[in-house]
């Protein structure tokens, strides 16, 4: 697992060194900005406030838990989207999830 915490702001990259990264958390982050490369397991976002995390495919879950103002992008493909207790978060889906019958399932609770 891959931790990203930090109070300040920041630009962080992480790249893969065997293929996959197994999961990344990030957590306490704000006005920061996350890139992930290649596939990721598993993404969560927890207690952070305008941020943005852009990857490339993410083959289980973004989560994100407790934050305000967080924009999640994905480039290649992402699956499941879960959103709890979360402020203004912008979801931005891929091409291949609004094409050839691929879908991308979101589920909220007590956010807006």
């Amino acid at each position: 697992e891959k931790r990203i915490e930090q109070k300040e702001p920041l630009k962080f990259k992480v790249e893969p060194l065997n293929g996959v990264i197994p999961s990344v958390y990030i957590g306490s982050c704000i006005n920061s900005t996350v890139i992930l490369e290649g596939k990721v397991n598993n993404v969560t976002v927890q207690g952070c406030e305008g941020c943005g995390v852009v990857f490339d495919s993410v083959v289980s879950t973004v989560e994100v838990i407790n934050s305000k103002k967080c924009s999640l992008q994905a480039s290649t493909y992402a699956g499941t989207f879960t959103v709890d207790k979360s402020d203004r978060t912008k979801i931005y889906l891929a091409k291949k999830n609004l094409l050839d019958g691929n879908k991308a399932l979101v589920y909220t609770t007590q956010s807006s």
